[in-house]
């Protein structure tokens, strides 16, 4: 039997299987009956895997959108959220291959939108890190910044999945393209934190500098230059200095009282800015208001990231030339080998 005369039986098929799930809704409406569910799963995955093996891109385009209708109703079904997370992630691939036939736009952002479903809703899921990666190798044509972070993030949070090996290899790619000496690390040089989890604003441990235990210079280094991009869900923040210097962090908490926003505290120890460098940027976008640098002490820079929607944010170093990157995350639930099919 050839993929399209499948396709087409399936979709006979599938009718009779709704209104089984329908009725049993309606007798049992706190769940539907799990082998009902496992066999709707089970067509709406073989559909897909059917749909992406047809040849012809107009045809292959119709049947992905017939497979999206179908995979919505199963999640609809699925009470019990017993297959949501791999439904999530088919829907995902569904709108990615939309994207990748058409360029269209709408597939693009919401191919991201659902790969990030899988993640916070089920980040536990198998399914989770393959999603990260995907997410990763949509924005590498568009964003490769942003890219570089969903493989980053693969590295750092699912260390011992599949898809860890490919998603360093990705990084350590677009590192290279993007001028981030030593992007592949993930040692002692990065450090990640929360917002929350430092509410009382205590500051930090002491980063060390690369080359960190060579005597102090007896001079002064420069902050040369403030630079920031934003992402679909984060916003980086690099410090360039003259030469490797030591810092640290501080995380201030909002005041919706007094109408403070929460901030971001770096101070870089036994650096001064360069003179007619630029002190306050704005920025305004979804995680920050403005980045701001400023006298701490005789002998210290401190930059201030005055928050927006930030959950949680990490600070670390990187060489080549050297430079103090923050970047600052969503908040969580705001939107709410080969990738697995």
């Amino acid at each position: 039997m050839d993929v399209q005369n499948k396709h087409k039986m399936n979709a006979h098929r599938r009718p009779l299987m709704l209104l089984l799930i329908a009725v049993s809704v309606f007798l049992a409406p706190s769940l539907a009956p799990a082998d009902t569910i496992d066999a709707l799963y089970q067509e709406a995955s073989g559909e897909y895997r059917a749909a992406v093996a047809m040849p012809q891109r107009q045809q292959k385009a119709q049947a992905i959108r017939q497979c999206q209708q179908h995979l919505q109703q199963l999640l609809d079904a699925d009470i019990g959220e017993r297959y949501a997370d791999k439904t999530y992630y088919l829907m995902a691939r569904c709108h990615h291959v939309l994207h990748d036939i058409s360029s269209n736009s709408g597939d693009f952002k919401s191919a991201l939108e659902k790969y990030r479903s899988v993640v916070s809703r089920y980040p536990q899921s198998p399914m989770a890190d393959d999603a990260l990666y995907l997410r990763g190798i949509l924005l590498q044509g568009r964003d490769p910044a942003a890219a570089y972070l969903e493989f980053r993030k693969v590295e750092l949070f699912y260390p011992t999945g599949d898809m860890q090996p490919k998603a360093r290899e990705k990084a350590e790619e677009l590192g290279r393209k993007l001028g981030y000496a030593g992007a592949g690390q993930t040692g002692s040089e990065e450090r990640e934190g929360t917002v929350k989890a430092r509410e009382k604003g205590r500051p930090a441990e002491r980063a060390p500098a690369a080359g960190a235990g060579s005597p102090p210079k007896a001079d002064l280094n420069r902050l040369t230059d403030i630079r920031h991009w934003t992402g679909s869900d984060y916003t980086r923040v690099a410090l360039y200095t003259n030469a490797p210097v030591q810092f640290k962090e501080t995380a201030i908490p909002s005041d919706p009282q007094r109408k403070q926003p929460g901030k971001i505290v770096v101070d870089l120890d036994n650096c001064r800015v360069r003179p007619g460098l630029k002190t306050k940027i704005p920025v305004m976008d979804a995680f920050l208001q403005d980045v701001r640098a400023e006298a701490g002490s005789p002998r210290e820079t401190r930059i201030v990231l005055n928050t927006k929607a930030v959950d949680s944010y990490r600070v670390f170093s990187m060489s080549d030339p050297f430079r103090v990157v923050i970047d600052v995350r969503r908040k969580t639930g705001q939107e709410d080998a080969q990738p697995r099919d």
